[in-house]
């Protein structure tokens, strides 16, 4: 796997372990990660949808729905710049 790869997924990584832990502290975990999972799996299927006029796209599979589900939008911004420069 080339280095830019190896980063990029260490980068997401680290993002998706720092909302959770800031969903942990804000006191309201269920209602911050029912937030999160619904504007992740929301963001990753309007990506898709617009695929036809922008030309990016992110294979939807269990990993990419499972890693937006728990980092929210920002795992879909990973994702994105991801797919842009890979």
């Amino acid at each position: 796997m080339p280095f830019g790869a190896k980063l990029i997924l260490t980068a997401a990584g680290l993002v998706s372990l720092i909302c959770l832990i800031k969903m942990l502290q804000s006191g309201h975990f269920f209602k911050s990660l029912s937030t999160s999972v619904l504007s992740g799996l929301g963001s990753l299927f309007a990506v898709n949808l617009l695929s036809g006029i922008t030309g990016v796209s992110v294979a939807v599979n269990w990993f990419t729905m499972i890693f937006c589900a728990f980092s929210g939008i920002c795992g879909s911004i990973c994702l994105l710049i991801g797919n842009i420069f890979i």
